[in-house]
C-alpha cells in the first residue's frame, strides 16, 4: 500500500496523471490569527501544555506552564513568547520547524486563552 501511494504521488509530481502537464502546487494559506494558532497549538504544543493550555504534569516530575494564567500573560510579551518557542526555556525545548507566521499565530492564540 505504501509503495502504491508513493508511486501515485511520484507520478502526479512527474505530470503523468495530467497528460504530461504538471499539476499546480497547492499552497497552504499562511496562518493569520488565533483560530489558525489554535490548530497549530493542538498539533505542536498541547502534548505538553494540555489541550486547553492550562499545563499538565510531565513525565519528568515537573508541570508545564499554565498559559491561561493572567499573571503569567501580564509578564510575558509577544516577543518573549516567540523567543521561547524558537529557543526553548528551562526544560521546554525549542519548537523546531515553525515558520515565523506560525509562531505568531500560536502566540495570538495563547493571548486569546488568557483567563481573568
Amino acid at each position: 500500500m505504501r509503495i502504491c501511494l508513493a508511486f501515485v504521488v511520484a507520478a502526479g509530481v512527474a505530470g503523468c496523471s495530467t497528460g504530461g502537464v504538471a499539476a499546480p502546487a497547492v499552497e497552504e494559506a499562511a496562518p493569520t490569527g488565533p483560530a489558525d494558532g489554535a490548530r497549530l497549538f493542538q498539533r505542536r504544543c498541547a502534548v505538553c501544555h494540555g489541550p486547553t493550555g492550562e499545563g499538565q504534569e510531565m513525565a519528568f516530575g515537573a508541570r508545564s506552564a499554565n498559559l491561561t494564567d493572567a499573571s503569567l500573560q501580564a509578564r510575558v510579551t509577544e516577543a518573549a513568547l516567540l523567543q521561547v518557542m524558537r529557543n526553548g526555556i528551562g526544560r521546554m525545548p525549542a519548537v523546531t520547524g515553525l515558520r515565523e507566521d506560525e509562531a505568531k499565530a500560536i502566540a495570538a492564540y495563547v493571548r486569546s486563552i488568557r483567563k481573568p
